[in-house]
């Protein structure tokens, strides 16, 4: 598609966003109070979280898809503003639920839309790392080695003098021989290295398919013509057996073959008329979309994704362009207008300082830099001389103005205590309205301001520009002429300080007067050592590598996750009941806990996330699709990945240190946790104690998790099967805890649709919903392993004239037991019923379940 299409697109888009905005800003004016009911609340809130969610999606696709760099920057400040936004509301859900799934099924239904269509599945909104760290990252999943240590220094040399001459010639003849045999040893081979172009490397690629494929073909027909050679001599010699044993029989008649081949006919020709009528409505079905077709072209599909890909190389081409003119024009900037404006801010200061004097026959305070330096002074906010002088010439009351300011401090004292008695007062409220199953929901928008900025910047930079290859290199000079007055003025801002101090020491030698100054206590921050300064990233970034904790990782999409939705559920909670979760909501949760949160910077979000479920549930590849779509550099700190490695206190010290200090600078960063219980184990499996799974359990919480800040692209992400293993510290570590639940009705039958389908002989009219009803509780991969162990080749080839049935699926799964027991899964619900969240759900129940009793038992009164 082209750079019109979407150009248009974000045209569209942003006029959206803005209708969006006065929507939500009209029902924020009219939710002046707050509303009580806890439906009405979600109505309102799930209306707004479905039309943002669009809206998340457009914008991140024109986030996506453009190329200009410069209005891409443009683009993120609203998109930042959209999720941060749609994080609030779903925050909001989450709070009037007490559960991280939400269901806002009565408002799709009322924007005319299913709910894939809210569902946000590939954002793409992460910004691209600085080019050094990118270029660090690419050449590690490249797998090549970015830094190797320097060569150790020569040995010493021996003194010549202390050894006798003979000595030296003996020497020099042994060291010479020994250098030859060094020399012809560490000779060898060495096979020229063939650099292969990626088109070299594609036609090598396609060639390799094609003589696999060539080879399959020739190794069935082999296998075919060799059925067909022993089929033939079996039948022969079952004819010679029956004539040997004297009961092979003759011919028939000719008028019993011909009755037989009439038979025979009518029955053909009937199966093939109505062959050729099941195949008319086969194609008919097919083309109204009424049933799957067993293959689908994927070309289309193949060449969107090439398009795509392509424009994203030239984004990112474009915005190294972009970075190395913003280096070159402000390079540029402070070699011409550098040495001229700090020349200019001088000579605009040493003007207040002549002011001064003139006026005062004294000088002001300089304001220090917090408080803004001689921007100050610029702007005139600064005491004026005038002021200074009627100050001066007052007679001053001093107990009167002792008495002011005892009163101003014991007012300002009061005031304090009221806003801290006031806010203890609203957090009891809330809790008493929670133990009463009450809410006071308001409509807070702590992103109108982002809003505001970046329809701003997009108006004044680009409703009157066009889309260019190249960088506008007069938005790159203004943004480098304030950044660089500013770091100038910092500069002047101490000569001048040194300036005035050396005019205040000048003016008390000539007889004036030095204003006085209490000196204020300045409180040191204490700022942590580096332990790894001397170390440059690269080395730093080798050693994880080395070690395994920095590692790549397999591809997968959000959407591999396959799930359907829980249709029921937003009515069955406006009636007051908790109905089971499923896939798709997992999924869901995934996307708005893991995977959107990590491309905004400055938002609060989740510092950890935890994935609990059975085997066989999908854990691992919902990390992997959480990796993948937040292309983030993982560090992997899996007990099995650090047996044998940083045993020592020190060195797990240096390990946090280089895990928090890494993941800063390559974010977005995801520190992993494969068995997550292992760190705050109950008791140590026998089987595990040489690993030593509990030496994170320590720092994890304090060391790792609790340093993240909002404005951090970090996040501790941790999969767990055994969760009823681990201490309660494990649910106090992980803020977000999703349960992956057994598989239900409606996901089973998209999975055994989608396996069964693939198979061209299968009926398109084969029941599955019994085979979604018997294998509930079964995992996905034990069920395409089902699949795969029935439809071998043999069975494959029968398709055709012998149709599958759905009880052959049976037969094999009664001799096998469910996976997942109802005893086992009552261990996975006891432990995630314990959850925080969880309690604050089940004691709404509770008393949601009292009220409708009660209601019920006044409606039989009034009978």
């Amino acid at each position: 598609m082209s750079d019109e299409f979407y150009n248009t697109w974000w045209i569209t888009t942003k006029k959206q966003l803005k209708d969006l905005r006065i929507r939500d800003a009209v029902l924020e004016k009219s939710c002046s109070s707050p509303i009580t009911d806890r439906n009405i609340a979600k109505f309102f809130i799930g209306g707004l979280f479905t039309q943002y969610s669009l809206i998340v999606q457009n914008l991140c696709g024109c986030f996506d898809m453009l190329t200009t760099a410069q209005r891409r920057l443009t683009i993120g400040k609203l998109v930042d503003a959209s999720v941060k936004r749609l994080n609030e509301l779903k925050e909001t859900l989450v709070q009037l639920d007490f559960s991280e799934y939400i269901y806002v099924d009565g408002n799709i239904l009322e924007c005319k839309l299913i709910p894939h269509d809210v569902e946000i599945m590939d954002p793409r909104l992460m910004c691209e790392r600085s080019l050094h760290m990118e270029d660090l990252w690419t050449a590690i999943k490249n797998g090549e080695t970015i830094y190797v240590p320097p060569a150790p220094p020569p040995d010493e040399v021996i003194d010549a003098n202390t050894q006798t001459p003979d000595e030296d010639e003996e020497e020099e003849e042994g060291d010479h021989k020994k250098l030859k045999k060094k020399v012809v040893s560490e000779v060898k081979f060495r096979p020229p290295v063939i650099i292969l172009t990626p088109e070299q490397i594609a036609e090598m690629e396609r060639q390799r398919r094609v003589t696999e494929a060539a080879k399959l073909l020739q190794n069935h027909e082999r296998a075919r013509q060799g059925r067909i050679y022993y089929n033939d001599l079996d039948v022969q010699r079952k004819i010679r057996f029956q004539i040997a044993m004297r009961v092979y029989k003759e011919d028939a008649p000719i008028e019993t073959r011909t009755d037989a081949a009439i038979c025979i006919q009518r029955v053909w020709r009937g199966y093939i008329v109505r062959r050729d009528l099941g195949i008319v409505e086969t194609r008919r079905r097919l083309l109204i979309g009424m049933t799957d077709p067993s293959w689908k072209p994927i070309s289309e599909k193949i060449l969107m994704e090439k398009n795509a890909e392509s424009r994203r190389k030239i984004r990112y081409q474009r915005f190294r362009e972009y970075v190395q003119a913003s280096i070159d024009e402000r390079a540029r900037i402070l070699r011409v207008i550098g040495p001229r404006l700090m020349e200019d801010i001088t000579d605009e200061i040493r003007v207040w300082f002549h002011k001064w004097y003139d006026d005062c026959l004294n000088f002001d305070y300089y304001p220090t830099e917090d408080m803004g330096g001689s921007i100050l002074i610029v702007r005139g906010e600064t005491i004026t001389t005038t002021e200074w002088l009627e100050t001066r010439n007052r007679v001053v009351d001093l107990k009167a103005e002792k008495a002011k300011r005892d009163a101003a401090k014991k007012a300002e004292k009061e005031r304090k205590k009221k806003e801290k008695e006031r806010l203890k007062k609203e957090a009891d409220a809330a809790k008493k309205r929670e133990k009463r199953g009450e809410i006071e929901i308001r409509f807070p928008d702590f992103a109108a301001e982002e809003f505001k900025l970046g329809f701003k910047e997009e108006e004044e930079l680009w409703d009157n520009r066009e889309d260019s290859p190249k960088p506008y290199l007069d938005i790159i000079r203004d943004e480098g002429c304030y950044e660089l007055q500013l770091e100038i003025r910092r500069q002047v801002d101490e000569l001048m300080r040194i300036e005035l101090e050396l005019l205040n020491i000048a003016l008390q030698k000539d007889g004036g007067k030095r204003q006085k100054r209490k000196k204020e206590k300045k409180r040191k921050k204490k700022v942590p050592k580096d332990p790894t300064g001397h170390r440059s990233i690269e080395d730093l970034f080798q050693e994880l590598v080395d070690n395994g904790i920095i590692h790549t990782y397999p591809s997968a999409k959000l959407s591999d996750f396959l799930g359907d939705y829980s249709y029921g559920s937003w009515e069955a909670r406006k009636a007051g009941f908790d109905p089971p979760q499923t896939l798709g909501d997992v999924r869901n949760a995934v996307m708005l806990n893991c995977i959107l949160p990590m491309g905004v910077a400055s938002m609060k979000k989740p510092k950890s996330v935890l994935i609990a479920g059975h085997c066989q549930s999908g854990k691992h590849l919902l990390a992997n699709a959480i990796f993948n779509e937040t292309q983030c550099v993982l560090f992997d700190l899996s007990s099995k990945v650090l047996v044998g490695k940083y045993r020592e206190k020190k060195d797990i010290t240096m390990l946090v240190h280089l895990i928090n200090k890494l993941s800063r600078l390559l974010q977005p960063s995801i520190i992993f946790f494969d068995g997550a219980e292992k760190p705050f184990y109950k008791k140590i499996p026998p089987d595990e104690v040489a690993e030593d799974p509990k030496k994170l359990g320590g720092v994890l919480m304090k060391g790792i998790i609790k340093p993240i800040t909002p404005n951090d692209k970090v996040l501790v992400l941790g999969i767990t099967n055994q969760p009823f293993t681990a201490k309660p510290q494990l649910k106090k570590a992980y803020e977000r805890i999703i349960l992956i639940p057994r598989t239900d009705y409606g996901s089973l039958y998209l999975y055994w649709r989608q396996l069964l389908m693939a198979y061209h002989g299968v009926d398109r009219n084969m029941n599955l919903s019994e085979l979604a009803l018997v294998t509930r509780t079964y995992p996905l991969p034990a069920i395409k392993a089902l699949i795969e162990k029935i439809l071998n080749p043999i069975r494959i080839a029968q398709l055709q004239y012998k149709p599958l049935d759905a009880h052959e699926f049976v037969e094999v799964l009664l001799d096998e037991p469910p996976p997942i027991i109802d005893k086992l899964w009552t261990k996975y619900l006891k432990w995630f019923n314990s959850t925080p969240l969880a309690k604050r759900r089940a004691y709404l129940m509770r008393l949601q379940e009292a009220s409708r009793q009660a209601a019920e038992k006044g409606a039989k009164k009034g009978k």
